[in-house]
């Protein structure tokens, strides 16, 4: 029941998270989760492009396509480097109850380079096991790749299989886990990864519960949000198209036109973190944190464990967040000297 209580409780420390936050602080929080969201999304689709252009051959007016694809690369990489950092950022304001986006950052440029590569490798590890498969297979074109047979499809098709469970499990259980352990002990994310699997020894089901939750809870929150945003876009592409069509032969309407309904897509996508994304990020992470502290009150960042109320063990909670920060203030100012 581990996993359930965790479930259960972060209900009620997301209702105080948004509350202590505010309407401003809610909605700063939200735009914080919507860039996590689409910045990579962004960069892969731009990488994509410059790739194509690459492949292609076809220079740019402005810049040439292997400078494109080094620009999206760099892009994406920091990007990757940022969202880093955000999560840091996330978890220090989901203990403290308040939210600081630049004092915070401050405090985790150097987790958030730690962490960022983590993942990096991570995703190298994952596109390895593809690629060994793929050369297992005796495919090493991509004309044989469209024409292996069963054994070397199949071959294939778990190497992907077993890259993309592997990248996904050792993301979540980073993401969820080792990261508030990395924050609130200011330790790398192998040091992380050590303190986690130390202290879940005996609770590895509950662990495994949480990601099965955690899995299924984002799935459903993202098909909901597909329907909505399907309905919206469609409303929205067709009136578009509509008015578009009937400025035709003015450039400056059609792009004054266009500059708006792209306006409104994006302020549509913000109303959806702010009531879906950002109540869904906070409280898986907070499950998490609650799970945490059931399994090791060492790692107990919010005081479950405590047998005084909620409001005093978070009042402790903000207490160690903001010794934390003085700490790392005064190292980095040491530093300087």
């Amino acid at each position: 029941m581990t996993t359930v209580d965790a479930f259960q409780t972060a209900v009620g420390d997301t209702r105080e998270y948004a509350g202590a936050l505010g309407v401003s602080g809610w909605l700063k929080f939200a735009a914080l989760i919507l860039f996590v969201s689409l910045g990579p999304s962004i960069a892969s689709r731009v990488g994509r492009f410059a790739a194509l252009a690459s492949v292609s051959g076809e220079p740019s007016d402005v810049v040439s396509a292997p400078a494109l694809l080094v620009i999206a690369a760099a892009g994406l990489l920091a990007i990757q480097y940022i969202n880093a950092v955000a999560d840091l950022v996330i978890i220090e304001s989901l203990c403290a109850n308040r939210l600081q986006v630049g004092e915070y950052a401050r405090h985790n440029l150097r987790r958030g380079a730690e962490l960022f590569g983590f993942r990096l490798v991570l995703l190298v590890g994952a596109a390895l096991i593809v690629t060994v498969s793929i050369v297992a297979s005796g495919a090493t074109t991509p004309e044989e790749l469209r024409t292996v047979g069963p054994t070397a499809g199949t071959l294939i098709a778990a190497g992907v299989i077993v890259a993309a469970v592997m990248y996904l499990v050792v993301g979540t259980l980073t993401t969820s886990f080792v990261v508030p352990i990395m924050q609130r002990t200011d330790t790398g994310p192998i040091a992380g990864w050590q303190r986690f699997g130390a202290s879940t020894t005996g609770n590895r089901l509950a662990v495994a519960g949480y990601v099965v939750l955690s899995w299924v809870i984002g799935g459903i929150a993202t098909s909901f949000k597909f329907l909505i945003s399907s309905f919206f876009t469609a409303i929205l592409g067709g009136f578009a198209v509509l008015t578009l069509s009937a400025v035709a032969e003015t450039t400056a309407l059609q792009v004054t036109v266009g500059g708006v309904f792209l306006l409104g897509y994006l302020l549509f996508v913000y109303v959806v973190t702010v009531v879906i994304n950002a109540p869904i990020k906070s409280y898986l992470w907070y499950a998490a944190l609650e799970l945490l502290g059931l399994c090791n009150a060492d790692l107990d960042f919010l005081g479950v464990a405590s047998d005084s109320d909620s409001s005093d063990s978070r009042a402790h909670s903000v207490a160690e967040v903001t010794s934390h920060t003085d700490d790392d203030h005064n190292e980095s100012n040491e530093d300087e000297k």
